[in-house]
């Protein structure tokens, strides 16, 4: 086994647009921080809230068929 480098170079990181599909279909917007310009907030457009709360019943249902029932009481779902 050698330790030089491999003859096939490292993929190339995705693309802004690959990296952010849900900006791409309409599901979110993309905000800059006035405080921090660094920082960017992801807000729901109005598609993304109706996407999210029609995907919402069989997310639950996942959730519920597939972990304890301890991990989905109110008491354990508090953020924080």
């Amino acid at each position: 086994m050698s330790l030089d480098a491999p003859d096939d170079p490292a993929p190339e990181p995705p693309g802004p647009q690959e990296r952010q599909p849900l900006a791409r279909h309409g599901l979110v917007e993309r905000c800059g921080c006035e405080g921090d310009r660094r920082g960017i907030y992801v807000v729901l457009t109005e598609a993304g809230e109706q996407r999210h709360a029609e995907a919402a019943p069989t997310h639950r249902g996942v959730l519920a068929r597939t972990l304890p029932a301890a991990m989905l009481t109110s008491a354990n779902n508090r953020p924080g």
